[in-house]
């Protein structure tokens, strides 16, 4: 079967882990699904609300946190914090660096003795990004701030927690959807090549389904950006006939192929089974021609080179 130019397997175009609506990010599916990367407490008081409270009546995980957290902000003190949140009783306070002459301090907007405290209101009571904190404190960049944090001992979130917050609220996850849109569309061949390098680098389970949702729903509200995208794919396979002559020969010993090609060159769905197999053929392929996926890699960072001096 001849293979089109314009069909790409295994594309990736979402530029970070998203969960979703905000409707689907409910508490059950927070701890059904992502149970690893919630704080202890918040994980507990979850579990607790589904066993106990109707599902209608449920907070977000985004008012939950913030409900667990809110005595923080109450604290005075660091002491006060650690002694009303163990998890944070290993962070030291900043007043130890009362005479240290690091540049990383010059131009502080709070007290040492404040610091560690602020920080830790902002981050955990307000929900407050890191880069967000660190230029209202007056860090002047990302490694300030970053030394600052090592150095007292800073317990951030875990991976992908403050998205999955975000994304449990409407108005956050409104405000994260708008940005990414917008940036996607002013760059769609630099975040094309971001996001097919991050795909592969990142193998679990749970990052793939991640994507495959992003994918979903980004695309549904981006038609213009589907189209961009599939200029793109169709000019890097058109550099790639012997690839493509190829993946046409080693179709023919996996049944059911053709019907996946023509699926996806009508833009309709493809069942699980479906899924199963395009992935199988795929794997196996590149596994096969090894020589021929560092060809396909080079040739999308070349095209995305070419489409960026252009634009």
């Amino acid at each position: 079967m001849q293979i089109y130019s314009n069909y790409l397997p295994n594309q990736p175009v979402s530029d970070s882990p998203s969960f979703g609506a905000a409707k689907d990010i409910t508490l059950k599916y927070v701890v059904s699904k992502y149970p690893h990367i919630l704080p202890e407490r918040v994980f507990e008081a979850a579990k607790n609300i589904i066993n106990t409270i109707p599902k209608n009546k449920r907070p977000t995980l985004y008012d939950l946190h913030l409900e667990q957290y809110k005595g923080l902000l109450e604290c005075r003190t660091l002491n006060e914090a650690r002694n009303l949140y163990p998890e944070f009783r290993e962070v030291l306070d900043a007043s130890i660096f009362r005479n240290s002459r690091s540049k990383h301090l010059k131009n502080l907007k709070v007290s040492l003795e404040d610091l560690s405290l602020r920080v830790l209101q902002d981050y955990y009571g307000r929900l407050i990004p890191q880069h967000e904190i660190g230029t209202e404190l007056g860090f002047v960049s990302k490694s300030a701030f970053d030394w600052f944090k090592d150095k007292i001992r800073f317990v951030p979130f875990k991976k992908n927690y403050l998205t999955l917050v975000y994304s449990s609220d409407e108005t956050k996850n409104a405000v994260i959807a708008a940005k990414t849109r917008a940036y996607n569309q002013k760059f769609p061949q630099q975040m094309y090549e971001h996001n097919r390098q991050a795909a592969q680098s990142n193998k679990s389970a749970e990052y793939r389904k991640i994507q495959s949702q992003r994918i979903k729903q980004y695309d549904t509200e981006n038609p213009e950006r589907r189209k961009k995208i599939g200029r793109f794919t169709k000019e890097v396979w058109s550099r790639l006939p012997h690839i493509r002559k190829a993946i046409s020969k080693e179709m023919s010993h996996f049944p059911g192929m053709d019907s996946i090609i023509n699926k996806r060159l009508n833009h309709e769905p493809y069942t699980e089974q479906e899924k199963r197999l395009n992935k199988g053929f795929f794997n196996f392929f590149w596994r096969k021609y090894p020589d021929y996926k560092e060809e396909y890699t080079l040739m999308t960072r070349t095209v995305s080179k070419e489409w960026k001096n252009k634009n």
